[in-house]
């Protein structure tokens, strides 16, 4: 799949388009090209594809080898119904399980009947008949509303009731032959289009229920391969669950199959291919950068790829200390594509680690964990009794007019922002104290450990929100990631009783 450019092509030549991205660590901003030279070698492919009855995005990335340059293509989603293909890139996890295979085929067949269901002639037949009918109505109805008038007025001048009533009878009898006829008319189509309608509703629900139980699957499998082993997890990328459709994009595998085998990525290039989308928004032969919902969050990352095993400042039989990246949870989530953690990557290397306490999805730094149920009811007791000594370090977007001091300054849930918290004099007590260093630069200690204690203190109390704080402040187009970081832990240790005391740099300290 990794093949040598052609002879003929030689310059990148012009950029037409920027893919996007931020490291979700260092927040660093990263490109990738779309240039001339890649569309050409994307058009040159597409020229050799057979006809297909469904069009399709393809995509090309050209990389950087120890040999020297070379290309990858990729496509997305499905090639009649099969997820790989010889000679392109293979889908983020590989072939799909037979138990997948055989869903996918079946999601495809479903497709392709609801393709046919959906083209089918006899909806538009029924409309043009019925608009049809409608006119020959309503001609009748003009004609039989101005007889009804003259009979009126023929009343009113005195002639014989009688034979207007025989008129009228027969208008009567006129109307509903013709209703009849128009009924009889139309029952064939209109079964034929009420039984379309009954299957398109049957294989919708049959095609959601299996794209349902496959997306769980899959989103558990491409969670566990994409994020493995980095600095960041799928859920801080997209916190309202994974869409459908995730990773299947040209790009993500491009990017994915590039950085697996250590080579680096020079320009890439998306057309779609075939014939026009059903719903019109892909034309063939049209070059289309990454999709918003599904690709994007994952160009940053994709990008910035490499494997950063876990930093551990600490470990024994008793408690592991590491330091948590940012974008990663501390424990699992409820939901299956929140089962990434802290705590699920260490129980790989430590099957008997345990959560005595957590940090925010968003900030970095020291989280202890016991080993045994020991030392999780010790370690549990020293944060009830808040004996637990914890430093953090941030950067805030402002100087508050005192260097130093306390806050005392109750949290609660705010009604009006879910997942969100405030100042409330009938919340939580919560208690902060600061110091000022360098610049923006600030020393936070909390006596509490209420949900996003710091970030609300130094918002809402201070006015000086943490830099990178989407929730409580207004980050710069450059800040990426929250700069909040765990950077200091004191506690005893669980089995000893002597003091520990972990310290973690923050990785943004050169950040001004």
């Amino acid at each position: 799949m990794l093949s040598p450019l052609p002879p003929w092509l030689d310059a990148p030549g012009s950029v037409h388009y920027l893919y996007e991205g931020h490291c979700p660590v260092s927040g660093q901003r990263l490109q990738l090209a779309r240039t001339m030279r890649a569309e050409r070698l994307l058009v040159e492919i597409g020229e050799t594809l057979p006809c297909a009855s469904e069009g399709k995005m393809i995509g090309v990335l050209v990389v950087e080898t120890s040999h020297g340059l070379a290309l990858l293509k990729a496509f997305s989603g499905l090639w009649e119904g099969s997820a790989t293909r010889e000679g392109w890139v293979p889908p983020i996890g590989g072939e799909p399980p037979p138990s997948t295979a055989s869903t996918l085929r079946r999601l495809q067949v479903l497709k392709e009947r609801l393709q046919v269901l959906t083209g089918e002639e006899a909806p538009l037949q029924l409309a043009r008949m019925r608009h049809e009918w409608d006119a020959s109505h309503a001609a009748l109805e003009a004609r039989l509303s101005a007889a009804k008038a003259r009979r009126h007025d023929l009343r009113a001048a005195g002639h014989l009731a009688a034979a207007l009533d025989d008129e009228s009878r027969r208008d009567g009898r006129e109307r509903r032959l013709f209703k009849q006829a128009r009924d009889k008319a139309l029952a064939p189509l209109t079964q034929r289009v009420a039984g379309l309608q009954a299957e398109i509703l049957a294989v919708k629900r049959e095609r959601r229920r299996l794209s349902g139980t496959l997306q769980a699957e899959m989103h558990a499998a491409f969670d566990q391969m994409l994020s493995a082993d980095q600095p960041w997890s799928l859920v801080s990328l997209f916190p309202n669950g994974l869409p459908t459709g995730t990773g299947d994009c040209c790009a993500p595998k491009l990017l994915y199959h590039a950085a697996c085998n250590g080579w680096k990525p020079l320009e890439m290039a998306e057309m779609w291919c075939g014939p026009a989308s059903l719903n019109g928004q892909r034309q063939p032969g049209v070059f289309y950068g990454a999709c918003e919902s599904r690709c994007q969050p994952l160009l940053g990352p994709l990008l910035s790829r490499r494997e950063r095993p876990l930093e551990v400042p600490y470990e024994d039989h008793h408690v592991v200390v590491v330091v948590k990246p940012p974008g990663l949870l501390t424990v699992p989530g409820r939901e299956h594509w929140k089962h990434d953690s802290l705590l699920t990557r260490l129980q790989l290397r430590y099957p008997d680690v345990r959560a005595v306490h957590r940090l925010d999805l968003e900030t970095s730094g020291l989280v202890v964990f016991a080993r045994g149920s020991g030392a999780e009811a010790h370690l549990h007791r020293q944060f009830a009794a808040r004996r637990v000594r914890k430093i953090y370090h941030a950067w805030l977007s402002g100087v508050p007019a005192q260097s130093q001091g306390t806050i005392e300054a109750p949290l609660g849930r705010d009604p009006h922002r879910p997942g969100c918290y405030r100042v409330d004099p009938s919340g939580k007590a919560a208690r902060t104290d600061y110091r000022m260093l360098d610049g923006g630069l600030v020393q936070l200690q909390p006596h509490t450990g209420r949900s996003h204690q710091l970030r609300v203190h130094t918002a809402q109390v201070l006015g000086c929100p943490i830099r990178g704080d989407g929730l409580y402040g207004e980050p710069r187009a450059d800040e990426t990631r929250l700069l909040l970081h765990a950077t200091s832990l004191c506690f005893d240790h669980p089995a000893s009783g002597q003091p520990m005391r972990v310290e973690a740099c923050p990785p943004w300290f050169g950040v001004g």
